[in-house]
């Protein structure tokens, strides 16, 4: 039975571990390492690499870290990359170009993760695009999806300036949404000054910033109250969006989503055909720092049912089909098993 370890640091989350949720069939088994709180996880090395010896084959998370350079070189050929990284020579060190002989394939998140990897010479047949998955028996519509008289529009994710926070802010200003964020970080004090701090999550929905919440029926539920899920990102010289996991997770409760045009989200947002007015099809993202777009974006969704539940159904069919975490399970085993004995 083949064996892999996916080894990340202290910062891997539970939407990373999400990815391999629906691996574990056909032969396979896996283990997740390096999240806290094993003793030996650290940003910046693993003091006992020594410790996940015996593995057919490891998955190290892109090229710039430490941790996951020392694993090359502990287990030259053995080693497979995840790459999240959209922009080439990002964080480049010699280090990092002397990674790339000792790794067997790689496995970005997304096309423009391909590209950036393939600017370094790799071989195309060593590339294999696998988009991040989601747990579609945790995030799934809870009843039949309607669009509430209420307006309710949710941003979940990283409290940052490069999420957009301040374009929303500027967006909803005059509107009568509802505006809900969950997350945490810098920008909290600021986003608590501007939408307010949430009232606490008893009931249905909630407004201002709520905060973290855990990543489980929690957010399910909050994602499956809101009418449309908002990720405003904006690129910035060293970061463009990566993927966006919460938009797939969105997705996959049948909540209609609305993203800017920063990075993975052209491959993740579905356009909608609507031929009673929209001939060339309604494409529910706009580009990065248009607030007014976002604005009319939005609205135009709310105000439409028949297009907010054309959205909503093609937005829970996609997660499902193509970003589910059993058709991603299938398409890794499919990729690790070319790199096994």
């Amino acid at each position: 039975m083949p064996l892999l370890r996916v080894i990340r640091d202290r910062h891997a989350n539970p939407t990373d571990r999400m990815t391999w949720a629906g691996f574990d069939v056909d032969g396979w088994t896996h283990e997740f390492c390096g999240t806290v709180p094993q003793p030996w996880a650290d940003y910046r090395q693993y003091e006992r690499l020594e410790e996940l010896d015996g593995a057919d084959l490891y998955d190290v998370a892109d090229l710039m870290y430490p941790w996951a350079q020392e694993a090359v070189e502990r287990w030259p050929g053995k080693c497979v990359a995840t790459i999240w990284e959209n922009i080439p020579f990002n964080y480049w060190s010699p280090a990092a170009a002397r990674m790339l002989a000792g790794v067997r394939a790689f496995i970005p998140r997304s096309q423009m993760a391909a590209e950036c990897i393939a600017t370094y010479g790799i071989e195309r047949e060593r590339i294999h695009i696998v988009p991040a998955a989601v747990d579609t028996t945790l995030f799934r519509p809870l009843a039949e999806r309607r669009l509430s008289g209420g307006r309710r529009v949710l941003y979940v994710g990283r409290l940052t300036w490069e999420k957009g926070l301040m374009d929303l802010a500027y967006a909803c200003r005059g509107q009568e949404w509802r505006v809900a964020l969950a997350g945490d970080g810098p920008m909290r004090e600021w986003a608590e000054s501007v939408y307010g701090p949430a009232r606490g999550y008893d009931g249905p929905w909630l407004e201002g910033v709520l905060g973290q919440l855990e990543h489980g029926p929690g957010l399910v539920a909050l994602m499956n109250a809101a009418d449309i899920v908002v990720m405003p990102s904006i690129s910035t010289p060293t970061w463009i969006e990566q993927f966006g996991v919460v938009s797939i997770e969105a997705m996959a409760c049948g909540t209609p989503i609305v993203t800017s045009d920063s990075g993975a989200f052209r491959e993740i947002v579905p356009t909608v055909h609507m031929s009673y007015r929209y001939d060339h099809g309604f494409v529910p993202f706009f580009p990065a720092g248009r607030w007014d777009l976002l604005r009319d974006t939005v609205n135009t969704i709310l105000g439409e049912a028949k297009l907010w539940r054309e959205c909503s159904r093609r937005c829970e069919d996609r997660a499902r089909h193509e970003f589910g975490h059993e058709a991603i399970g299938a398409r890794l085993r499919e990729v690790y098993g070319q790199y096994v004995p």
